[in-house]
């Protein structure tokens, strides 16, 4: 999603991002991977470390979301989804 990466510049697949307009505070959420990750794909880093990388106020985990949101009470909550391109035949226009 474009506006994604423009608003966290994440190029990290499975991440999600919140920003809560009344303070500004930034929440990136990463993928949880498990230890067998590592063997294949190199390091597994810290929340720390993407905290540092993309200069948000806060990261936690995808699995965390619906409880991060809950706890967080928001009075309004807008969403980007993701569309599904949809390719018209000629006959359908």
């Amino acid at each position: 999603e474009s506006f994604f990466h423009w608003a966290f510049g994440v190029t990290e697949p499975g991440c999600y991002g919140v920003i809560d307009v009344d303070t500004g505070k930034s929440t990136l959420f990463v993928p949880r991977l498990p230890a067998s990750h590592a063997t294949w794909m190199g390091k597994i880093h810290s929340k720390e470390h993407f905290k540092e990388k993309y200069a948000v106020d806060d990261v936690q985990y995808v699995d965390e979301i619906a409880s991060v949101l809950t706890s967080q009470k928001p009075s309004v909550l807008l969403t980007l989804v993701r569309s599904q391109q949809y390719h018209s035949s000629p006959r359908d226009r």
